[in-house]
């Protein structure tokens, strides 16, 4: 349903938008939605829908229910372990709009995840391959090489990491070095 109401979003029906986001933040347990939830279902889906709903009210500055829709989205975002720092609910929001090509919308979820760190704090590998997803589909192969050679040093293991190295060096025409890091990332893939 959230992919559908990007779709609408995108189109420029923002009634659809938030009838279809309305609906995927309800919770499907209760019909009384203000009923208060210990174990909240399908808490990824209705915390990105929150998330996505609050960002509309923003920019209609309606900040009494932008500010809920925050609230809301915070609570269920703590019933949400990705382990990696930051609210994970934007990363995971961020990595779905990419599988399904909606840049933009992948963007700026990575964007607000990437505030929700601390300062000092570094991406993490799982974030940076994203990023260099990201970067590699606005042909900027230069940067996403710069972040994945970034994500190879802080999920070394990680076989996705090194698959994406090796596509960027591909579509760089670095044939020997596409072939190295396919082949680790092979490597790393029989290891997991």
């Amino acid at each position: 349903m959230i992919l559908a109401a990007q779709i609408a979003k995108q189109r420029g029906d923002l009634q659809q938008t938030k009838i279809l986001l309305a609906r995927a933040s309800a919770n499907p347990a209760s019909q009384d939605q203000t009923e208060p939830e210990d174990n909240p279902c399908d808490p990824v889906e209705r915390g990105i829908a929150f998330i996505l709903l609050g960002n509309i009210y923003e920019e209609e500055l309606n900040h009494e229910l932008a500010q809920f829709s925050k609230l809301e989205a915070k609570r269920l975002s703590k019933h949400v372990k990705i382990g990696d720092p930051g609210e994970g609910i934007y990363l995971i929001a961020a990595e779905m709009f990419e599988k399904s090509s909606l840049k933009g919308f992948s963007q700026q979820m990575l964007a607000q995840y990437i505030a929700s760190l601390d300062a000092a704090q570094e991406l993490p590998g799982r974030a940076l391959l994203l990023k260099s997803k990201l970067e590699v589909q606005s042909d900027n192969c230069d940067d996403a090489l710069a972040t994945i050679i970034k994500a190879t040093s802080s999920d070394h293991s990680n076989s996705s990491v090194w698959a994406q190295l090796g596509r960027i060096h591909l579509k760089m025409n670095n044939v020997q070095q596409a072939k190295d890091a396919f082949e680790r990332a092979v490597a790393y893939e029989k290891v997991c």
